[in-house]
């Protein structure tokens, strides 16, 4: 189950059990100055939906809908943890991050409120 909390000035993003060994990651933080943009992948244009799919996976893990891991897009490289690509949240990183973009399943709907207020 991946478990997104703000935790002071940072997003981040808990994998545990079988998601983390898919995604070769137990934790991901990211600087909450360093998001450019939130956004349900479903609420995305469909010019940034095509960009966002993955088109080379450097690590991890794609099977059927489940895709964990790191990822190269139409954006950079970009880390996923979803099995419901279109009902999960995409971030957009800036400030020379590792990623371009995260994308992650979250069972808090609440947390997009609270990264678009941060």
């Amino acid at each position: 189950m991946t478990k997104v909390d703000i935790e002071g000035e940072k997003l981040v993003v808990h994998l545990e059990g079988l998601e983390e060994i898919e995604a070769i990651k137990k934790e991901l933080e990211i600087p909450l100055n360093c998001i450019e943009k939130a956004a349900y992948v479903k609420d995305l244009d469909e010019e940034e939906k095509r960009k966002i799919r993955p088109k080379l996976r450097v690590g991890g893990t794609y099977i059927s809908k489940d895709i964990y891991g790191r990822f190269i897009t139409g954006f950079g490289l970009a880390f996923f943890a979803t099995k419901d690509l279109e009902n999960s949240l995409a971030i957009f990183v800036d400030c020379g991050f590792e990623y371009k973009v995260v994308i992650i399943e979250v069972q808090n709907p609440e947390i997009l409120e609270k990264i678009k207020g941060k």
